[in-house]
């Protein structure tokens, strides 16, 4: 409670954060979770909240996947692929990714969404 103050994205980063980064681990013998807490204050002493830990993740990711979040957050918290390749295809992205490239867009999408970066909604 200390680092993430209560707030609910923080400790669900900092936890996954910490299981990651094998600070924490649950010992099936004993049924409970063990950590070393002076070793977890050493190594993650730079996080001290969600957008620090959102940024680590994001910087993590490959360019391809950072470029399209970067432009599905210019279309808002809620979009269609159809409006993502339309604007996409319009900006003429000189890049790696080139226009009309749809299943590789949609397979960012994929990763962005498993590595939670985005939600889809039905």
């Amino acid at each position: 409670h200390q680092r993430t103050r209560g707030n609910p994205l923080f400790l669900y980063k900092f936890l996954h954060l910490l299981w990651k980064e094998k600070l924490i681990d649950f010992n099936m013998g004993c049924h409970r979770w063990e950590w070393d807490l002076e070793n977890i204050a050493a190594r993650t002493v730079v996080t001290h909240n969600a957008l620090e830990l959102l940024l680590r993740d994001f910087f993590h990711l490959s360019k391809e996947v950072r470029s399209v979040l970067v432009l599905s957050s210019c279309l808002g918290s809620c979009f269609s692929e159809r409006c993502l390749f339309l604007v996409w295809d319009k900006m003429g992205v000189n890049s790696y990714l080139h226009q009309g490239d749809r299943t590789k867009i949609r397979q960012i999408l994929a990763k962005a969404e498993e590595k939670q970066f985005i939600e889809r909604v039905t």
